[in-house]
């Protein structure tokens, strides 16, 4: 269809001038409402209050904090070298209570059974290599029994993965395999906080079982 010049001008006044119609009529109810509702003068308007200074913290203590911001108040695990940095943060976390178990076994069955029996977030804790394989049977068992639950297992050092023999386990792909539709290794503090907030929110909207 052919357009003609005229028709070109007349579509493009009616809308400037509907758009400067609108921005008169919006100045006008603002010009009403300011002489309806008598300002404050800006000495009497309360002044905001100074945010404190976000405290240092390790990954191991974010973590922590975390997990109590969402629900969390025990911890089941066990000790290992890989997971010092992260009991220690449990244990100085007043918001949290510490549960240690001689096997790691038995910490990923008590939280599972913690989940059925409260409806929360539980939490296991495991170090790597075979502290984290002593958790399959627990976390098989809340994954079937679809219970909000987080996994965390320590991790060797970036340089000595794949070749370095002591406790070299790729139990990220051990629990995938299993089923965990989230099992991740977190190989940068930058990437910890993404990870581990869309591992919660998995874990708590599909009641599942997720490891990081």
């Amino acid at each position: 269809q052919d357009v003609r010049p005229q028709d070109v001008k007349e579509v493009y006044h009616l809308d400037s001038s509907s758009i400067v119609g609108s921005f008169t009529l919006e100045a006008w109810f603002i010009d009403k409402s300011m002489e309806e509702h008598e300002t404050l003068p800006p000495s009497s308007l309360p002044r905001a209050m100074p945010s404190p200074a976000p405290a240092k913290c390790n990954c191991s203590e974010w973590v922590v904090n975390a997990l109590a911001d969402a629900g969390v108040t025990h911890i089941f695990g066990g000790h290992g070298g890989a997971l010092v940095p992260m009991v220690n943060a449990i244990c100085k976390n007043p918001r949290v209570k510490w549960i240690y178990t001689r096997n790691e076994a038995n910490a990923s069955l008590m939280a599972a059974a913690y989940a059925k029996l409260t409806g929360r977030l539980a939490v296991c804790v495991a170090t790597s290599g075979p502290g984290a394989s002593n958790l399959t049977t627990g976390l098989l068992d809340a994954l079937q029994d679809q219970c909000s639950m987080v996994a965390i297992t320590g991790l060797k050092p970036r340089a000595g993965i794949g070749y370095s023999e002591f406790q070299d386990l790729q139990q990220s792909r051990m629990f995938a395999a299993g089923g965990l539709p989230t099992s991740l290794d977190v190989h940068s503090a930058d990437a910890l906080i993404p990870l581990l907030r869309d591992g919660v929110a998995k874990a708590l909207t599909l009641r599942t079982c997720i490891h990081l």
